[in-house]
């Protein structure tokens, strides 16, 4: 459980993990997803040293949390939780390793599973969301495919579960060589020759801790979590607010980015 963030992004002025969402924080929803789950052994956590207070009052009551100190890059970080479960993945007591963003607190017990499915069977997994907003672009740059294929291309989120030895071992070899790669799927891309499998996400999943949608999530979260987020970290009843997707219109023959905006919320009497 990856929690080394800074908060500059949301202009929260400390590490967004930690910004409060209902009853728990942010990091809080994150580690009791795993934590209560029947297949997680161990949940690592690696934080930064200043956050180290925090951090050990955020696991006080889950028993199998153990924490890490991270390094200065998130490969760095994941480096130095793998290394904290070296020995145990060794000696076969570790079997699959699941890497997650502490600042995706919706993520699903259902999702959890699936990706340790998934990884147990092939190798490695990834869940992501289908991106009908996007199209990727001829690699010399002169042309844009529209429209783009219903399966074209995938929003890549955690989190990501791979055979720990192979995985293990690729972020050695990116250590030694100083190789450093946009996620946990690319790296393990780049030095092993695992298969990486796509498994279904939902939009609950994303990362979406913004300025502005912070602030709106914790004002529509009440206090008591069957309202809001199951203790499995599933969301509940509360309504979060729409996300606004970038579309692409046509105007005068070319592409242009434009912002959905969301529904207008009907009139209460």
């Amino acid at each position: 459980m990856l929690a080394g963030g800074s908060g500059a992004r949301i202009g929260a002025g400390r590490n967004k993990v930690y910004l409060p969402l209902g009853e728990r924080t942010v990091l809080g929803w994150s580690l009791h997803a795993f934590a209560a789950h029947p297949e997680i052994g161990t949940v690592v956590l690696v934080t930064r040293p200043e956050d180290a207070e925090q951090a050990g009052r955020e696991v006080a009551d889950l028993a199998p949390v153990e924490i890490v100190t991270g390094g200065a890059t998130r490969q760095e970080s994941e480096w130095c939780g793998l290394h904290l479960l070296a020995d145990r993945i060794a000696a076969e007591a570790v079997d699959i390793v699941l890497i997650h963003d502490g600042a995706r607190p919706l993520v699903s017990s259902a999702l959890i599973s699936a990706v340790l499915a998934a990884a147990r069977a092939d190798g490695g997994a990834v869940p992501g969301l289908l991106r009908d907003d996007l199209a990727a672009a001829t690699p010399d740059g002169s042309g844009l495919p529209w429209p783009p294929g219903a399966d074209a291309l995938v929003a890549v989120q955690t989190p990501q579960g791979f055979r720990a030895r192979p995985l293990l071992a690729a972020y050695d070899r990116a250590r030694e060589e100083g190789f450093v790669g946009t996620d946990t799927a690319s790296c393990v891309q780049r030095f092993t020759d695992l298969p990486v499998r796509w498994v279904p996400a939902t939009s609950t999943t994303s990362r979406s801790l913004t300025r502005t949608t912070s602030r709106a999530r914790n004002a529509l979260c009440p206090s008591s979590p069957d309202e809001t987020i199951g203790a499995d970290g599933r969301p509940g009843t509360a309504q979060l607010p729409p996300a606004l997707p970038v579309v692409v219109a046509r105007r005068t023959g070319r592409p242009r980015l434009r912002a959905r905006q969301p529904p207008t919320p009907p009139a209460r009497r």
